[in-house]
């Protein structure tokens, strides 16, 4: 017992120090004593969850954007096969000459700009902009693809982690303490030597301490599927 403590004390002040340096703490900053972690389990599904990703992760979002903005200079590409026209009006007011009155004078200009290279130009600039196009739906595919894999990878694990827990909470865990009980009772009439009381003790800290390791895997699979589906869960929904 007193090693497991050793190891769990040595664990615990190198946790507290990553915690300081994600923070931009010194390593020496107290940290505090954490709450007490309530299970609770998750509501959404694997289906719900992914269609949640591809509504709200925001690199998926920012890809459509980005293949929103290369449709748009696609189509500003193929409009550069039709001339460009620019018409142009001026007025001017004449002052008088000679003591006679000289008529003011509009004028009008009639610009054509006619696309006649568009087979080296335009055509070019619509195929790479086309290009460009596809490449960036393969690479919004890609990223989708693999978004939905994370969160049915993640969403699997806490599913089991879930099974898990729910077993240390009604089986593992009452068992454990049933028989320290029942070791109690026999060294207390000499029916059984403190050893065996002893390992019963010992056995119920170490399923107790799996039990917190599993929530705390739980809690990061759920903070995993937050990242990925973008959107920060908090207990209430985690407890729907």
């Amino acid at each position: 017992m007193v090693d497991d403590l050793i190891m769990l004390g040595q664990r615990k002040r190198a946790l507290e120090a990553k915690l300081n340096a994600l923070l931009n703490r010194p390593p020496e900053t107290p940290v505090g004593e954490p709450e007490e972690v309530i299970f609770k389990k998750f509501p959404y599904t694997i289906e719900e969850l992914q269609k949640m990703a591809l509504e709200m992760n925001p690199s998926l979002q920012g890809m459509k954007k980005m293949i929103e903005a290369k449709e748009k200079a696609y189509a500003l590409a193929k409009r550069e096969y039709y001339p460009d026209f620019n018409l142009r009006f001026a007025y001017g007011q004449r002052d008088k000459l000679m003591g006679m009155r000289q008529d003011d004078m509009l004028t009008g200009m009639v610009e054509i700009n006619i696309p006649i290279f568009y087979k080296s130009k335009q055509d070019r600039k619509v195929a790479e902009t086309m290009a460009d196009i596809k490449s960036a739906e393969a690479q919004y595919q890609a990223m989708k693809n693999e978004t939905l894999f994370i969160v049915a990878d993640m969403g699997s694990m806490a599913q089991r982690v879930e099974r898990q827990i729910d077993l240390y909470k009604t089986g593992i865990i009452p068992q454990a303490s049933l028989q320290v009980s029942s070791a109690l009772s026999s060294y207390r009439v000499n029916k059984a030597d403190f050893l065996t009381l002893l390992d019963s003790q010992m056995t119920l800290y170490k399923y107790e301490l799996e039990y917190h390791l599993a929530l705390t895997e739980y809690e990061k699979n759920v903070a995993s599927l937050g990242a990925a589906v973008g959107k920060r869960f908090s207990q209430k929904e985690e407890g729907k």
